[in-house]
């Protein structure tokens, strides 16, 4: 097995990966946490007494009306965002494999 060592623009394709990794990781806790803050939201108990808005908790009453302890309108839309996160979160977890692996790859070729 040949022993190759890498050169400065090696290095700096290291860099780059490194750089891009750090990036989506910046991305993934903001999304984590904006992802919280929402279940947080939906999780807490009204000020007027009542159930939680909760993530998937029917928004009509027994009768089908909309609930009148919460605001209908910010429910669906904490929700709809928490879905949409919850997708980029995924696509996001898909790039940071991806780099991982070309990282490592990159790094095991020097060895």
């Amino acid at each position: 097995m040949s022993t190759s060592f890498p050169t400065n623009a090696d290095s700096s394709i290291r860099q780059e990966l490194q750089k891009s990794l750090k990036a989506l990781d910046t991305q993934r806790k903001a999304l984590e946490a904006e992802a919280d803050a929402i279940v947080s939201e939906l999780n807490a108990i009204p000020t007027g007494g009542g159930a939680p808005m909760g993530i998937d908790t029917p928004l009509v009453d027994e009768e089908g009306y909309p609930r009148s302890d919460i605001d209908i309108y910010r429910a669906r839309h904490l929700r709809n965002r928490f879905h949409e996160i919850r997708t980029d979160h995924k696509a996001l977890m898909s790039k940071v494999e991806e780099g991982l692996k070309k990282l490592t790859l990159f790094v095991v070729s020097f060895e």
